[in-house]
C-alpha cells in the first residue's frame, strides 16, 4: 500500500478500533470507490497486455494482482449493503470475461466464473471474518478476548455450546461492524465446524460447507 493513502487505507493501526466500534458510512463508501477504482485500474493493464495469452495465464494474473487489493483487511470494511458488494462483485465478472475473452452479452458470466472455480467475493469476506472470530475466540491474536466475546445464557434446540452474545446495536454502521455481524454468523455454525482444532481445520469445514 502507498504510504500516502488515508491511514485508513494503509495503516493496520486504524484497524482494531474500527473492528470494535464500527464505521462510519463514509467510510464503507470512500473504501471501495478506492479498491474497486485501483483493482480495476490493474484488470485494465492485465487486459492490454496479455490479451493473447491463456486463459489460466490471465486468471492466475487476477488471483495475484487484483482480487488482493479488494480484499486486503476486507474483515474490517466487509460491505452490507447490496449497492457495496455489487460494485466488488462487479470487477470480479469483468474479469472473468477477461480470463475466458468473451465478452459476448449473450454469455453468461455466472457460468464463466464457475468454470474459472472462482467463488463469490462475498463468500470469501463472510469466510475471512468466520476465521478471524475463529482466532479471537482461541487467543490467536492481540485482542483481549475475555472483553468482546461473553458466552450466550441462552441456547436454543440445536445451538452449540460456543454461542456468544450479540451486542445489541442501534445503528447499521455498527450492526453490520465486525463483531456484531460476524458474531451472529458464528452462531449459526453447525457445532462441529467451531470445535474444529485448528484455523486451517475451520477454513477447510467453512469451504467444504459452501455450496
Amino acid at each position: 500500500m502507498s504510504r500516502t493513502c488515508s491511514p485508513v487505507r494503509s495503516s493496520c493501526g486504524i484497524i482494531s478500533p474500527v473492528i470494535l466500534a464500527g464505521a462510519s458510512r463514509r467510510f464503507y463508501g470512500e473504501q471501495i470507490n478506492y479498491v474497486t477504482g485501483k483493482a480495476n485500474r490493474i484488470l485494465a493493464v492485465i487486459r492490454r497486455n496479455l490479451s493473447h495469452c491463456p486463459s489460466r495465464v490471465k486468471s492466475t494474473c487476477y488471483r495475484t494482482l487484483v482480487r488482493p487489493h479488494m480484499e486486503y483487511c476486507a474483515t474490517v470494511w466487509d460491505p452490507h449493503t447490496i449497492g457495496g458488494s455489487q460494485a466488488l462483485e462487479r470487477v470480479q465478472r469483468r474479469a472473468a470475461r477477461m480470463a475466458v475473452s468473451d465478452y459476448s452479452r449473450t454469455s453468461s458470466v455466472s457460468d464463466m466464473l464457475k468454470r474459472l472455480q472462482w467463488p463469490l467475493l462475498a463468500d470469501r469476506r463472510r469466510n475471512a471474518r468466520l476465521v478471524s472470530l475463529y482466532k479471537i475466540a482461541h487467543g490467536q491474536t492481540n485482542i483481549q478476548t475475555e472483553l468482546y466475546l461473553k458466552s450466550a445464557q441462552k441456547r436454543t434446540r440445536g445451538s452449540h455450546e460456543h454461542k456468544y452474545q450479540v451486542t445489541p446495536a442501534r445503528t447499521d454502521c455498527f450492526k453490520f461492524s465486525f463483531f456484531p455481524r460476524t458474531i451472529s454468523e458464528w452462531n449459526q455454525l453447525p457445532g462441529q465446524l467451531v470445535q474444529a482444532r485448528t484455523a486451517e481445520a475451520f477454513k477447510a469445514g467453512l469451504l467444504a460447507a459452501q455450496p
